[in-house]
């Protein structure tokens, strides 16, 4: 495959992964749980919580849906 097939996919995932790092780069992580079997939150000191969803199919949480393949941010 040539990476011109896929880099413009790959810089829009970077960027938005670089911009969530940043915003927790200086907080500690408090705390981890599987919401789901391909569905995890992560909790860090100021409130912030990522949940992310590595499976094929969306999911509800918190009363949201979250897509197949994708993470949220929930500021604290």
């Amino acid at each position: 495959a040539r990476y011109t097939d896929w880099l413009e996919t790959a810089a829009g995932q970077y960027q938005e992964a670089a911009e969530l790092l940043r915003a927790v780069a200086d907080q500690t992580i408090t705390g981890h749980e599987r919401l789901f079997d391909d569905v995890t939150r992560t909790t860090y000191s100021d409130g912030t919580a990522v949940v992310v969803n590595f499976g094929e199919q969306a999911v509800t949480v918190d009363g949201a849906e979250l897509p197949a393949e994708s993470f949220r941010v929930n500021r604290g």
